[in-house]
Formats: C-alpha cells, structure tokens, sequence
C-alpha cells in the first residue's frame, strides 16, 4: 500500500516544536512501514533537514510553509497557501493520502478525493460541507465525531469515522508507579485557553504543598500565548510552590518528568478547540493520575473516579480543582488504583494498534474505489 501524509504548514516532520498531531502522524508513519507499506510524507521545509531525503524508512518531501501567527485569517491564508504546494507534492499512485491541512481535501484532484483521508484534531467550525466528496472523514474523538456529523446530512455520515490518536511512542509495559513523589505535573502549550490561571490559583487552597510544574512553550509561533501571558502567570505563583521549567520537546526528557510526576492536571477551558487531549493520554502512559475539566474530548480515555478525577470547570473551578487534588493527596488507595487504571491506555493506545485500526479502513476504502472503477 501506498500512502501520502500531508502534515500542516506551521511545524516540520519529525516534529521540534512539540506539535501533538505531528507527533502522533510520524509515529503512525513509522508504525505503517514496519507493516510493509510505503509511506511518502509531505511536510513544512526546515533548514535542520533536506527538502527531499528517505530516512526511517519514510520518503520525505519538505514544501516551504510558515510561522504560526495569532491571526485567524492569516492562518488560514498560509495554510491555502501550502496546500497548494503540498498537493503538487502528491506523488502519482498514492492509494491513500491523509491530510491535515484546512483547503488540501479541497484542492486535491477528483481521483485524490476519492482516496483521500482526512484527519480531524479541532472541533469542526463549519467547514465539514467541503469535505464530503472525500473517502472519509475521521475523528480523533467521539466528541469529534458528533460535531462532524452536525455539520453533514445523514446521507453523508457513512465516510465519518472514529478512531482515536494512539500515544507518540511505543509505551514501557513494565513502569512501576512511585506514588510517594509528591509532584503535580502540566505539561501542554503555555496558552490561556489552557485553564493554567485556575491551575496556578488552586494552589492556593491545597493544604499540603505538594510541588507544582509547569512544562511547556509560551511563545506564540509554538502555540503559547507569548512573554506577557507568560509573566502574568508567574505573578500568579508568587509564594507558591510552582515551579516553571519551560518547553520540553524530546520524548525522552519528558518521559522522566511523567515518571516522577504523581499526579497529571490539564484544566483547558477550550471547549471549542479541544479535540482530544493528548498530553493526559501521554501521562497515563507513565501511571499518572489525571485530573481533567469536564471537556467531552476526555471522556474516551478518562473516567471520573476509576482512572482519574474530572472537575466543573465553569463554576468555582479552582476551589473544585484544589478539592480534587486533595482527594488524591490524602488517599493512597486511590493513587494505587487509579494509577494502575491509566496505565492500561499502554494497550488500548498503542501505536500498534492504532495503526491496525487506520490500515483495516485504509483496506476498505482501496477495496471500494476499486469496485467502483470495476464497475
């Protein structure tokens, strides 16, 4: 099988910026070569690497992107852009071709259409109409899936799919959880809609002063909500026990934060652009224990009071926040068992499968376009 990758115009492939979905696509892109398939990646041009190089046994292809910008419009306008650039780049015999960019599904030919599969890692914004001449439509959550289908008619539902983002890396079976460690953990975009100010103010009434750190980027061409929001937040901490540590972007060097990590919070807020919530995936994968708001995008891979706790983010999150944090402080019962529960998302996640998963769809759509041709 021959499959095309088209990533997004703002990060490069392998990932150095921490993108979750560019993480995740280059793990299932060499997940689908060790099955035998050919895979063919286009992705943004960076000066670190060739524009054109085989390497792990994908063939890269790198077309000239951008930098992220704050502004919607401008976004958009890049990302037209690219595209472009990126369906030239699509090599002739493609059996399927993934994208993850907004106008790629639009610009790509009547026969790519038809093989094309498309990725969705952000609430849909009204744009799903364009897509339905495509193979398929895939959520990365259930949430995900519904919003798609709001956006089409029922006659159109059959190309939408589930199938959830797998972890970035082959899990490690045998972690042996130390829930002594004393360590509560964030690890994301240093971004507001991230919920970090009721995270930082909860802190307040957390009785025991356990250790909080903060990982991640706060500039904005890497997501963050820039130096000012950045400096409010550390205002916030004053006198608390918060520690900053920056972005951390290499797998390994944030795997031993999870490892010492007991307890894992991500309060977002961003009910209309959280999608799926990969950082809480990565840290059950370590057997921490995730505390989450009550974001639908979490409720595949979390469940209040059996792998972790989810609080009302809309009224007085950061008293129910603190509270929340506390019930586990106070139990090692719960630590135990919750943290024996996360870890088991080291097999329903897995890289390995959920590869298996997208390669069975990809079968199917190949088996049926080539009936229809037959035909």
């Amino acid at each position: 099988m021959k499959i095309c990758i088209i990533q997004g115009a703002f990060n490069p492939i392998p990932d150095v910026n921490g993108g979750a979905v560019e993480k995740l696509w280059y793990k299932m892109a060499l997940e689908f070569t060790k099955k035998g398939h050919k895979v063919f990646y286009i992705s943004k041009q960076f000066t670190k690497y060739k524009n054109y190089e085989f390497s792990n046994g994908i063939i890269h292809k790198r077309v000239k992107g951008f930098e992220s910008v704050k502004s919607m419009i401008l976004t958009k306008f890049f990302d037209l852009i690219y595209s472009f650039r990126a369906c030239k780049a699509v090599p002739e015999g493609s059996d399927i071709v993934i994208s993850n960019t907004f106008f790629s599904p639009v610009l790509l030919n009547y026969s790519l259409k038809k093989k094309n599969y498309i990725n969705v890692n952000r609430v849909p914004k009204g744009q799903m109409f364009l897509y339905k001449k495509s193979a398929r439509i895939q959520g990365c959550s259930k949430h995900i899936v519904n919003k798609i289908k709001s956006e089409l008619n029922k006659n159109d539902w059959n190309i939408v799919k589930y199938i959830p983002n797998p972890l970035p890396f082959s899990p490690n079976k045998k972690i042996i959880k130390n829930i002594n460690n004393k360590t509560i953990l964030y690890t994301g975009r240093i971004n507001s809609e991230k919920g970090l100010e009721i995270l930082i103010n909860s802190m307040k009434y957390i009785k025991k002063k356990w250790t909080l750190k903060i990982i991640g980027p706060y500039k904005i061409d890497q997501g963050g909500s820039g130096q000012n929001y950045l400096k409010k937040l550390k205002l916030l901490s004053k006198n608390l026990p918060i520690k900053f540590i920056g972005p951390i972007f290499d797998i390994r060097s944030l795997a031993k934060e999870y490892i010492k990590a007991t307890i894992f919070v991500y309060p977002s807020i961003a009910e209309k652009g959280e999608a799926f919530g990969l950082a809480p995936l990565e840290a059950m994968s370590y057997g921490c224990i995730p505390v989450v708001s009550d974001l639908n995008c979490f409720k595949d891979f979390i469940k209040n009071k059996k792998n972790g706790l989810v609080f009302n983010h809309k009224k007085f999150p950061e008293i129910k926040l603190a509270k929340a944090i506390t019930t586990l402080q106070n139990s090692k019962k719960l630590l135990k068992v919750y943290s024996k529960n996360s870890l088991k998302v080291n097999t329903s996640y897995s890289p390995e499968y959920i590869s298996s998963l997208f390669i069975n769809d990809f079968k199917k759509i190949i088996n049926r376009n080539k009936k229809i041709k037959d035909h």
